[in-house]
């Protein structure tokens, strides 16, 4: 008799993934200039969000073929926001939302998925909230799933 023994390692690649990373979204900065090199300076942010996303997609092998990207971006709310205008849905003001979705991609990179030109589809907003947070899911899009005549 021969025992199997599968360990989350094992599994296959998942098919659809929902996450979160507490804390404020943080954008992409400009590469910075010194001494003749090009260098990031969000080093320690990035790591930050990488553990936690280790953690939520431990055990599991990276995404393949094309996705899909649902993000939503919990921003502060200010307190001068607040006198002002009251609460907000929609956060209107920096940082733009193009260089929160680079940030969260470039961190996602050989944890979820191999690389971020494996993403097709985003669907991205950006909200105020009491809790500050990014929430997203990636979904593997099938070759049928998602077509759209150009």
């Amino acid at each position: 008799m021969q025992i199997i023994i599968r360990t989350r390692k094992t599994q296959p690649g998942p098919i659809i993934g929902h996450y979160t990373v507490d804390g404020e979204p943080i954008p992409q900065s400009r590469p910075r200039f010194g001494n003749g090199h090009v260098y990031s300076d969000q080093h320690q942010e990035k790591q930050g969000v990488q553990i936690q996303l280790v953690h939520q997609h431990a055990g599991y092998q990276l995404f393949t073929g094309a996705l899909k990207l649902d993000v939503t971006f919990f921003m502060p709310v200010r307190y001068k926001q607040r006198l002002k205008e009251g609460i907000a849905t929609y956060h209107k003001v920096k940082p733009d939302l193009d260089n929160l979705i680079k940030f969260l991609l470039d961190c996602c990179n050989t944890i979820l998925f191999k690389d971020d030109n494996q993403i097709s589809i985003i669907f991205a907003r950006k909200i105020y909230s009491a809790l500050p947070r990014t929430e997203f899911t990636i979904t593997k899009i099938g070759e049928h799933d998602e077509t759209e005549t150009v």
